[in-house]
């Protein structure tokens, strides 16, 4: 018989055990944290495979569970000419940058404009995944096509006033002119198109000789 005093063993065992209760307690509560956010979010390895996606993301790829969805690989995104998410993702690795592009996915049925993000994040100084994100921009792209059709059709009656029309932003460079302010002032379309200040219009103008002759610090 004999004896072995086994203390630090134990203690070790303990130590290690403690800890990957708090790696697991920690990684449950992220993975909580991760589908309670309504937008689809994903992480890959360093080699760009999946390894962990939100309940969004598996809603959006109509998947039946994260395990599947991450055991089958399902992208996100598949363009007509065959570009994934994980070609994307690609971009950040070459790059070891952040990186965006904007796609249109299905989701739910329905036809949305996302931004894709891919965000590379390291380890102990070393590459190590890259996180990723889809931020739904349709609302956003709708009211930008609506800002654009309303802008064009103001634009449209008023090239059709005979009476001159200009906008300046405030600060104090031309947005706006319509073809009656060009023909009133024989100012060059050139110089018009480029969005130059107040002052160069006017100075344009004394030179084209529809202004008084007299040197004038118009800036």
């Amino acid at each position: 018989v004999w004896f072995r005093d086994a203390t630090v063993e134990e203690n070790i065992a303990v130590f290690q055990e403690q800890n990957v209760q708090k790696i697991n307690a920690r990684l449950a509560f992220y993975d909580s944290i991760g589908s309670l956010i309504h937008i689809p979010m994903w992480m890959r390895n360093a080699d760009l495979q999946l390894s962990w996606v939100n309940a969004a993301y598996v809603a959006a790829v109509d998947g039946d569970s994260v395990e599947q969805v991450v055991a089958d690989s399902l992208e996100l995104v598949t363009s007509s000419i065959g570009k994934t998410t994980r070609d994307i993702a690609a971009i950040s690795r070459d790059s070891q940058e952040s990186c965006s592009e904007k796609h249109f996915v299905v989701m739910k049925g329905a036809r949305r404009a996302v931004d894709i993000h891919n965000i590379p994040f390291q380890v102990n100084g070393h590459p190590a995944g890259y996180l990723g994100y889809a931020q739904d921009i349709t609302e956003l792209e709708k009211a930008k096509g609506e800002l654009i059709h309303h802008t064009e059709s103001h634009s449209e009656t008023l090239n059709k006033l005979s009476t001159a029309v200009a906008i300046f932003t405030a600060g104090k460079r031309l947005e706006y002119y319509n073809s009656a302010f060009s023909r009133l002032w024989e100012i060059p379309e050139g110089l018009l198109f480029s969005h130059p200040h107040h002052g160069e219009v006017l100075e344009a103008m004394r030179e084209a000789r529809r202004l008084p002759e007299q040197l004038a610090d118009f800036l």
